[in-house]
């Protein structure tokens, strides 16, 4: 699905290059949110502790589960970050003298986590 969307675009490139900025802050991802919440409540997926104001399941509950099982399973933080789109606070020893192929790096990462049947 995802090469299938990307196609020929450069990788850089958002994934979804049709949501525009709808948040209050500028984010992209509000409108989705907002989507992803009505659809979850009408399916009757929860999970709301006692005294929380909301559920524990949102938008970014795959993010978080995504970034947990791939420090699990090993895999640089750097390397994660950079799938998930988040600045690298690389030091001086990856950022300047590794040569590592994050191409590479980053496919094993995603690979390697396999979703709950």
């Amino acid at each position: 699905m995802i090469a299938k969307l990307m196609g020929k675009r450069d990788a850089t490139a958002y994934l979804f290059p049709d949501f525009q900025d709808t948040g209050w802050d500028g984010n992209r991802t509000m409108a989705l949110s907002k989507r992803f919440t009505y659809y979850r409540k009408k399916l009757g997926v929860h999970d709301k502790r006692p005294g929380a104001r909301r559920s524990k399941v949102n938008f970014h509950s795959f993010r978080r589960w995504f970034a947990t099982k791939a420090e699990d399973a090993g895999h640089r933080e750097n390397v994660v970050a950079d799938i998930m789109g988040h600045e690298s606070e690389v030091g001086i020893t990856f950022g300047l003298y590794s040569n590592a192929q994050l191409k590479r790096l980053k496919r094993a990462c995603v690979e390697s986590i396999k979703l709950p049947l």
